[in-house]
């Protein structure tokens, strides 16, 4: 974490950086500075990234370094996929947002208005409880090795139904919800099933028609 800030600050300084006359010799020299702060992880073997510059809306700088795929050495590219995991809770966000904007969603909403399979609690959970955290609800991931499952999908794939007994089947909450913050991704897979149900698509197609296609982002998708 620590070498990703360092990577990141060095970013901010080379960008903050006073110009050269030409805009041209100025690219070259971002690109060289850019190129010596990833050179370290610029090798077969080594996890790397992919680094895209931006200015005035135009792609200036794209380069991958090291690789993508350790077992094969499979090498970064800036078309790489790259799997963004809990960050995309903020894409989820968003579309709840757009549904807000339309009035299809309130914050003070009830969860069961849109997921009625969900224990009635006393207090209530809210939409914001689920954006927040706050629900007081086990995360799913939690509780499935308990009972025999394997902890990542991808070795044992389960479904949205089985997501969903998980979390629907709680009855005992550590707090009330809203009073306590505790991460969790079972609040926005929750959140998933929100927008499931407002808007009658799956979460990935409405983000992909509504948010991902509109913002020219073709290779970004749940």
């Amino acid at each position: 974490m620590k070498t990703a800030l360092y990577w990141l600050i060095g970013l901010v300084l080379l960008a903050s950086a006073a110009p050269p006359a030409c805009a041209e010799d100025t690219d070259k020299a971002l690109a060289t500075q850019v190129d010596k702060l990833f050179a370290k992880c610029d090798k077969p073997g080594f996890p790397g990234c992919a680094v895209g510059i931006i200015r005035d809306g135009k792609l200036i700088y794209s380069k991958g370094f090291g690789s993508a795929n350790l077992d094969y050495e499979v090498a970064n590219t800036p078309q790489t996929i790259f799997e963004i995991a809990s960050a995309s809770k903020s894409f989820t966000c968003a579309c709840l947002a757009l549904l807000m904007d339309q009035g299809k969603i309130d914050p003070n909403d009830e969860l069961r208005k849109f997921v009625p399979e969900m224990h009635k609690f006393d207090p209530p959970i809210r939409i914001q409880h689920l954006i927040r955290c706050r629900t007081g609800l086990w995360d799913q991931f939690h509780v499935m090795p308990l009972v025999g499952w394997d902890n990542l999908p991808i070795e044992s794939p389960y479904s949205e139904t089985d997501l969903l007994t998980v979390l629907a089947g709680q009855r005992n909450l550590p707090f009330e919800p809203g009073t306590k913050f505790h991460y969790g991704s079972g609040d926005y897979f929750l959140l998933g099933l929100v927008v499931k149900g407002v808007a009658g698509k799956s979460l990935a197609d409405y983000a992909r028609e509504n948010l991902f296609e509109p913002l020219g982002m073709t290779r970004t998708f749940y």
